[in-house]
């Protein structure tokens, strides 16, 4: 999954992405939790998930729900999201855990739980 906001544009990130804007960034995971309900109608299933970016915990309230979305319809046995340092506090780990996820990556460095 593409999360394409973040806070800030860093002039070296090559990825697409656009200046975070709320209500923008909720419309966009709306529509990404249709389209997950798009792919189970047609069969497919996923047993791994991957959240990149731009900044995937730009709001974490809609990432949570995506990933209980998908965990909620397909098998999925792993989850890996793209994060900013600055987000990783007790409480946006607790509620990624909570999620599913067993791998984070920040910076290019990848920590896992």
């Amino acid at each position: 999954m593409h999360i394409p906001f973040c806070e800030e544009l860093c002039p070296y990130c090559s990825f697409h992405r656009i200046t975070f804007n709320e209500p923008l960034t909720r419309k966009y995971f709306q529509a990404l939790r249709r389209e997950i309900k798009i792919y189970q109608e047609k069969g497919y299933q996923f047993k791994g998930i991957y959240v990149g970016g731009g900044t995937p915990t730009v709001l974490i309230d809609e990432l949570a729900e995506t990933l209980h979305l998908a965990r909620g319809i397909f098998p999925i046995e792993a989850i890996s999201v793209e994060t900013n340092p600055n987000h990783l506090n007790a409480e946006n780990i607790k509620i990624l855990q909570q999620s599913g996820v067993n791998r984070l990556f920040r910076g290019g460095a990848d920590i896992q739980r």
